[in-house]
């Protein structure tokens, strides 16, 4: 079959925008004159020289990466790769070159790909960046058995894991003909920190308990005392927002240059902090929201299919839904689409949802023009530290209002999607709020007790 692309009126660049469903005209415009169409047009003078295939597009990711800013180049980068994914989808070009070269290297995104173009020798940089096939050690399919196994069972089982003590075993010289726990020791010394030392001893013993149900003799493998201690001092504690601090994180945000073609962005973050602070959502629960998912007529937001396999549907705030509506609104204004399953949280750049990256670059940005947050480094406060606010501030609300702490815990936890009141009990931190209002409650009693 012959491509239909390049084809010499622009109609198949003009249908994919369509199909993205955008209502701006300045946004549709930006789409097929400021992308498609310089694109196309570079794809056909290269093709004087060459069929089109992964050396075009390495050509122009080097033309573009020595003249635009490395950002512009990612995005655009994807809306082509979306364009080159549609054109295959509707039979006019056979092949997508992107995808190839994503699946060449076995990476992961079209912006790691990007990337390695502004490197001296960004082909020795993509070999360096080569994902090893999965499993495809010689403990690969016990590894792979085992998730299999648990997935299968019910679980959300979370392979990353497995597949990087995989990785290790296959770089590893002689693997195969070494003792099983020589190989975790050396696996778990690899770990920079004491946490990350216990969490691949702890794949160690899970990978031992699978290969001894196969019948291999695999002697304990030890975690120290010592080192799980250290691991546990590790763990940061939450941050509890004072409400003040919130203010300070809405008003940054909301202040926040909206930067050209990303004018929803400030009421974007607005909204994100706000649910974050006034529903306990996670950051990957925030970002999953789809329009669907807004009930403006109860008030209520509904949460699918998040950790645990849980789908929960929570009441707003009046204020809070409030918000919710003013930002529907905005959003239709600069052409965000329509259709119920498009992503709440609108990228008028990307045409689509935030990714877990811009998400959470955005939301760090905020907490640092906030003042909470400095450098770019990990210390400091945290989106999910707002999830622990909510919960405390509630908590402290009940026991300032006099309510039975106890009889609405289970409650609080169905909010937050929690599996039991166990699982919500490590979100509770001792204040100086809640000691007071503790104190108040005792007084009484000790008074009583004490008598005259």
């Amino acid at each position: 079959m012959a491509d239909l692309w390049p084809d010499t009126d622009g109609q198949l660049a003009a249908r994919f925008v369509e199909t993205l469903k955008l209502r701006h005209v300045t946004t549709v415009c930006g789409y097929r004159s400021s992308i498609l169409k310089p694109f196309q047009r570079f794809v056909v003078e290269q093709l004087a020289d060459q069929p089109f295939g992964p050396a075009i597009v390495i050509s122009w990711l080097r033309a573009k990466c020595a003249t635009w800013p490395l950002d512009r180049v990612e995005r655009r980068a994807q809306t082509v790769d979306r364009f080159l994914d549609w054109l295959v989808e509707e039979q006019a070009l056979t092949r997508n070159p992107m995808a190839e070269l994503r699946a060449r290297y076995r990476l992961l995104s079209t912006a790691v790909l990007v990337r390695a173009f502004v490197t001296p020798d960004p082909i020795r940089h993509l070999e360096a960046l080569r994902v090893p096939a999965p499993f495809a050690s010689h403990l690969g399919p016990v590894l792979r058995d085992h998730v299999t196994r648990m997935q299968a069972a019910g679980f959300r089982y979370d392979p990353d894991r497995f597949l990087r003590f995989d990785r290790f075993l296959q770089v590893r010289p002689g693997a195969a003909a070494e003792d099983f726990r020589t190989l975790v020791r050396e696996y778990a010394l690899l770990a920079k920190t004491a946490r990350g030392h216990v969490n691949r001893l702890t794949v160690g013993r899970i990978v031992a308990v699978a290969l001894r149900r196969s019948g291999v003799a695999i002697g304990d493998i030890a975690r120290p005392a010592l080192l799980v201690r250290g691991a546990s001092r590790e763990r940061r504690s939450p941050h509890i927002y004072s409400s003040a601090e919130i203010e300070q994180c809405l008003s940054a945000a909301r202040a926040l240059s909206p930067g050209k073609g990303a004018s929803l962005r400030p009421h974007t973050l607005n909204l994100m902090l706000l649910l974050a602070y006034c529903s306990g959502l996670r950051r990957g629960e925030l970002r999953r929201l789809r329009l669907q998912d807004i009930h403006e007529g109860t008030g209520e937001v509904e949460i699918q299919e998040s950790k645990f396999f849980k789908s929960r549907r929570l009441p707003l705030a009046p204020s809070v839904m409030e918000v919710v509506r003013r930002y529907l609104v905005v959003r239709r204004q600069v052409g965000g689409s329509s259709d119920p399953q498009s992503p709440l949280f609108w990228n008028e750049l990307a045409g689509g949802g935030y990714s877990e990256t811009s998400t959470a670059r955005w939301l760090n940005e905020v907490l640092r023009r906030a003042g909470l947050k400095i450098g770019s480094g990990r210390t400091g406060p945290r989106l999910h530290d707002m999830r622990h606010t909510f919960a405390m501030h509630r908590i402290t609300d009940w026991y300032r209002r006099g309510v039975d702490v106890q009889a609405r815990m289970p409650f609080l936890s169905a909010y937050m999607g929690h599996k039991n009141v166990q699982a919500t009990l490590a979100y509770l931190s001792m204040t100086p709020e809640l000691l007071e209002e503790a104190r108040r409650r005792f007084h009484p009693l000790a008074a009583r007790a004490l008598g005259p």
